[in-house]
């Protein structure tokens, strides 16, 4: 393991020691304040000590073992709903404590106007400052109640989304081919195989034509699939069932690599990697194009060598984990009609409704979740199946996708 990944774990668990200290320690001050039984903070403090130590333990379990089990990711789960949500809680707190410090050097300098103040206002202010504190501390309770929603139900919650994808010059043969596709699972952060059974058995119902999937099949170890391995190799689509690796199958090095190649395809997966594949359906083509990863740190990918032997009378889809290659190397570069990617997990954590979509992960990338389009090209960011870091989702559920493939008509 790289000693850069061992020093940035070892900040990352020290910041949430210094913020769940941060936290309790202005709770005590607002329980002091309304004259709470010291235990309204002993016991935050006695939780924070047992929590400091069992996500010790998840770390170096999951740095080290490279497996999982319901014990560990029900542990990471809890750890989770303990810290999460005070990464929300922690910014108004600093401003909050900003605001102070300004305040106290204005009333400082402003000493002897503050001292006019008669005692009926200064009373008046006191209990609407209180009651301000109160309602931010009920509201502060808000976090917590998603983040174990989350966690307990959001987490595997599987939406099915419904897309028709429209493509120029289409064959009749492919008008209303179902591919399906699923993306980046984390094996290793599957407490059993019954989450992989439960989108299989989706699956399954919806009978696709094409299932695809965009990567991320591990997190960290080959070992992580082996425990899900059973699922995964009776996934079945009526043409194939076909894949592209992710920039987490190159965190497993060397023959390891190579073994969990071995290990996915031997599940039936038949993985393109940087190479096409025909499929014919009702005597029409369809070119299925794979690239390896292109993203931070990892330069695998050979578009040219992916798209060489496809045939350009017929459509073109293009397995590509990362949607931040859409476009500068794809979309305005190759001749292609659809690019499926996932990666972005469509943040984890955001805010969807009725065409409304927040998430943290805008900031980092342009296309993040769902469909874009482009001219005649379109592009579909799948929000992933699985989780990495926190096994929890908040306002995103993990995604099955449905792409109808539908022929583009043309009005004008």
């Amino acid at each position: 393991m790289k000693f850069s990944i061992i020093i940035f774990v070892v900040l990352l668990y020290i910041f949430f020691i210094w913020m769940d200290l941060f936290v309790i320690n202005y709770w005590k001050k607002y329980s002091k304040s309304q004259n709470y039984s010291k235990l309204s903070y002993q016991i935050p403090y006695l939780l924070a000590i047992i929590m400091g130590v069992l996500n010790l333990w998840v770390i170096v379990f999951r740095l080290t073992v490279f497996g999982t089990n319901s014990f560990i990711m029900l542990t990471f789960s809890i750890v989770s709903v303990w810290y999460v949500p005070k990464l929300i809680i922690l910014p108004f707190l600093l401003l909050t404590s900003l605001k102070r410090k300004i305040m106290k050097f204005i009333s400082v300098k402003f000493e002897k106007k503050a001292k006019e103040l008669d005692d009926a206002k200064a009373k008046k202010r006191e209990e609407r400052r209180n009651f301000i504190r109160g309602a931010s501390w009920t509201l502060a309770g808000t976090p917590f109640v998603m983040a174990l929603h989350g966690a307990m139900n959001t987490v595997y919650d599987f939406e099915v989304k419904d897309i028709d994808i429209f493509i120029k010059d289409l064959p009749k043969g492919l008008e209303g081919v179902k591919i399906v596709q699923i993306s980046d699972f984390h094996a290793g952060s599957f407490y059993s195989d019954k989450p992989v059974r439960k989108m299989r058995n989706i699956i399954k119902s919806i009978e696709p034509d094409i299932l695809v999937m965009t990567g991320d099949f591990v997190n960290f170890h080959q070992n992580e699939f082996k425990h899900v391995y059973k699922e995964f190799s009776l996934f079945k689509a009526k043409y194939g069932v076909y894949g592209c690796l992710g920039n987490h199958e190159h965190y497993v090095k060397g023959e390891e690599h190579e073994a969990l190649k071995r290990i996915i395809r031997n599940a039936g997966i038949d993985l393109i990697i940087n190479d096409n594949r025909e499929i014919i359906i009702k005597g029409s083509k369809l070119n299925l194009a794979g690239v390896d990863n292109w993203g931070r740190g990892q330069k695998f990918a050979d578009f040219e060598g992916a798209m060489s032997k496809t045939d350009k009378n017929f459509p073109v889809v293009l397995l590509c984990h990362d949607p931040s290659n859409w476009r500068p190397r794809v979309r305005d570069s190759i001749d292609i009609d659809l690019m499926l990617s996932g990666h972005t997990h469509g943040g984890q954590i955001g805010f969807e409704y009725e065409g409304i979509n927040l998430s943290p992960v805008q900031m980092f990338y342009d296309e993040y979740a769902g469909l874009y389009t482009h001219g005649d090209k379109s592009l579909y960011v799948n929000r992933g199946c699985g989780v990495v870091g926190p096994p929890i989702r908040i306002g995103i559920r993990p995604e099955i996708s449905i792409l109808r493939l539908r022929k583009q008509i043309n009005l004008a």
